[in-house]
């Protein structure tokens, strides 16, 4: 589920790495070496919500369907700011990636935006979850098709774009069950409506999600 987590903050700095591509002049190529540089700061803007698995019961149509979920926050930036960033540094002649980064870091850090993202497996098949909303005790959130992030980005699209013009397949709402011998319940349960089926889910949410 970690590497899930890590894979979900990837893909949503696409938006940073949209505005990195561009850049040409006295700055390097962007390889490899440079993006892992930028992947690894990035990891320190994001941090758990929510993870668990469960299991949604249909009793009209005796059916049922089983799904895994997460949650992160993200602090992002827009890409037109990374764009300004980049164009500032050339026009300084600055020729290391370095002092770029840590002027996206120092952005990030004073003006990023905190945003909620996750994906949830359903049946074996990835959606991703938007208009995540979420507190100590209930979690919900819209259920999309996983965007062809590639395309996307061929036809410059940026990712946060891309991923609201997914179409809609359903959403899930939960809620903590309490109990008075648990210190913290694992046990959440609400509704998931998918492809105009409505069930009733059950799930067990591990305890490191807030």
């Amino acid at each position: 589920m970690h590497r899930a987590l890590i894979g979900s903050v990837i893909i949503v700095t696409a938006v940073l790495f949209a505005g990195l591509v561009f850049a040409h002049g006295d700055l390097d190529d962007l390889d490899d070496t440079h993006k892992d540089m930028f992947k690894r700061m990035v990891k320190n803007f994001f941090s758990p919500e929510i993870n668990g698995w469960g299991i949604g019961l249909n009793t009209a149509t005796d059916t049922y369907l089983v799904a895994k979920f997460h949650g992160v926050s993200v602090k992002t930036l827009p890409r037109s700011v990374v764009n300004d960033i980049i164009r500032q540094a050339k026009a300084e002649n600055i020729t290391d990636w370095d002092t770029v980064r840590d002027r996206i870091q120092a952005a990030l850090q004073a003006n990023g935006t905190v945003k909620s993202k996750g994906r949830i497996k359903i049946n074996k098949i990835n959606y991703i979850l938007t208009g995540i909303s979420k507190s100590e005790s209930t979690f919900s959130a819209d259920i999309k098709n996983l965007p062809d992030f590639d395309s996307c980005k061929d036809q410059n699209v940026s990712a946060e774009d891309c991923e609201n013009q997914a179409a809609k397949v359903g959403d899930l709402s939960l809620a903590r069950k309490t109990a008075e011998f648990e210190e913290k319940a694992r046990v959440w349960a609400g509704t998931m409506n998918f492809n105009s089926s409505a069930y009733t889910f059950v799930a067990l949410v591990n305890p490191r999600g807030k």
